[in-house]
């Protein structure tokens, strides 16, 4: 019996802007919680916010959306640091992905949520462990460089 397989439809130009606009305010909503947090941790003056351009992607390229400049912030926690980078937008199984570097660990977060309206639910995962909901403890752990 033959095996049927789905290729997913070609999303249009706007289709894709619509996502990349609602990826860039999801990005900015992950780091304003990340900055409430860090404040109450280690005070005010402890976030860095900038931007780097936008990783080419597939589903721009096929749509013909060129790369966009994506928020990406620095969390300085005492004498160590742990930078969030936007990594892609069209992840299989999730809607969006960031990079987090802290001390040489690095950490992939994917947004689980956020499809028809849904709230962002970002999750966290690494060598150690696999989808752990991101959270004000998480944050602390991943900047105290401990095995979280």
């Amino acid at each position: 019996m033959p095996i049927a397989i789905e290729v997913p439809r070609r999303l249009s130009k706007r289709e894709v802007e619509r996502a990349v606009s609602d990826w860039k305010r999801r990005l900015e909503a992950l780091y304003a919680q990340i900055e409430e947090w860090a404040v109450a941790e280690w005070g005010e003056g402890c976030v860095e916010r900038g931007t780097e351009p936008q990783m080419p992607e597939y589903m721009l390229e096929q749509a013909g959306v060129p790369p966009r400049t994506l928020p990406i912030l620095t969390l300085h926690a005492g004498p160590r640091k742990v930078r969030f980078v936007p990594d892609c937008l069209f992840t299989i199984g999730a809607n969006g992905s960031v990079s987090a570097f802290a001390d040489g660990r690095s950490y992939s977060m994917f947004d689980l949520g956020s499809e028809n309206g849904q709230a962002s639910n970002w999750r966290v995962t690494s060598l150690r462990f696999v989808h752990v909901p991101f959270s004000a403890e998480i944050l602390r752990k991943m900047a105290a460089a401990k095995q979280v």
